[in-house]
């Protein structure tokens, strides 16, 4: 596909190139062996596995930065089932005790590989200058089991025969779910079943809550904290897990009428706060944006949103 400059752009002045050629290979291996050839200029879709080798080699093409993003599992907070039996995930212990019983640094590490960071809670840290991230829960099998035993499940006894629901697209979602389910059989004594589906079904699944624990991820939309808080209001249209808070809806909304920033995000903290202890969903690790660009690339400007403004990009070649 061939981009050119429109020569009525109010802004034509200040366009840095004479055009973009955007070249279609979805094999990756294909878009490197373009890339290396110096066929392409940017590659902006890496896969963990090409960036983590990529880095490994030394490579100073390579470029790995924080992401606007979240991937987390989500839990189904209605009493029942979709099939009508009582679903385990409606006590908040049972969620706490399914998220404080999974390690997460062997995904980043031996699954995704590309430096992502794991994390505890949902807004990915250190974004938003000024807004104080929550605590969210740990890795502690000791309180996970304990939990458990709380809201009668002693050692995974009597918990009912569910499934973990991911969608197929992706190696790394396969994986990332056996190594949970594993993580609940070995720390919890919870057999889980996998169920992969693909993405479209994945989605409708989501959105009418037949499912009762998912994979899930949220990027965000614009750059403020609510565009990730936002999502789990009651009833919103994105509030896949069906949790509902009378305080969590009440700080967003005093959130949204605050002129205020800092008050806004002391609002917002203590919203995230509730979502993280109550565990509706349970954060895994940030995105992060991995491109493959060489210094003669110029104006790319990384940014955690990963938002590519192609007036801005001009490569001077040696």
């Amino acid at each position: 596909m061939k981009l050119e400059p429109n020569a009525y752009y109010w802004d034509k002045d200040n366009v840095k190139n004479g055009g973009v050629n955007l070249i279609v290979a979805e094999e990756m291996l294909t878009q490197l062996r373009k890339f290396d050839a110096h066929e392409v200029d940017i590659l902006a879709e890496l896969t963990g596995e090409i960036a983590a080798n990529m880095k490994a080699a030394g490579r100073n093409d390579i470029h790995i930065d924080p992401s606007f993003g979240t991937y987390f599992y989500t839990f189904l907070c209605n009493e029942k089932l979709p099939d009508g039996r009582p679903n385990p995930f409606h006590d908040v212990r049972v969620r706490q005790a399914f998220a404080m019983a999974v390690e997460k640094e062997p995904i980043v590490k031996n699954i995704t590989k590309a430096g992502e960071p794991v994390t505890d809670v949902y807004v990915p840290p250190g974004v938003f200058k000024g807004y104080a991230t929550p605590n969210g829960p740990k890795f502690d099998v000791k309180k996970a089991r304990a939990l458990m035993k709380e809201a009668g499940f002693p050692a995974g006894k009597n918990f009912p025969q569910i499934k973990l629901t991911f969608n197929t697209e992706g190696g790394e979602h396969k994986a990332i779910a056996e190594y949970v389910a594993n993580q609940w059989q070995k720390n919890l004594n919870v057999k889980i079943d996998l169920e992969g589906v693909e993405i479209k079904q994945f989605q409708q699944r989501l959105h009418n809550k037949e499912y009762a624990v998912a994979r899930a991820s949220w990027y965000g939309d614009y750059m403020d904290v609510s565009t990730f808080t936002d999502k789990y209001i009651t009833g919103g249209g994105n509030n896949d897990s069906a949790w509902s808070n009378k305080e969590y809806d009440r700080l967003l909304d005093e959130a949204a009428k605050e002129p205020d920033q800092q008050k806004r995000f002391e609002y917002l903290s203590k919203a995230e706060q509730i979502l993280v202890d109550e565990c509706p969903i349970f954060s895994l690790y940030n995105y992060v944006n991995k491109l493959a660009y060489r210094d003669e690339v110029k104006g790319l400007n990384p940014n955690p949103r990963n938002v590519i403004v192609l007036k801005n990009i001009s490569v001077e070649k040696k």
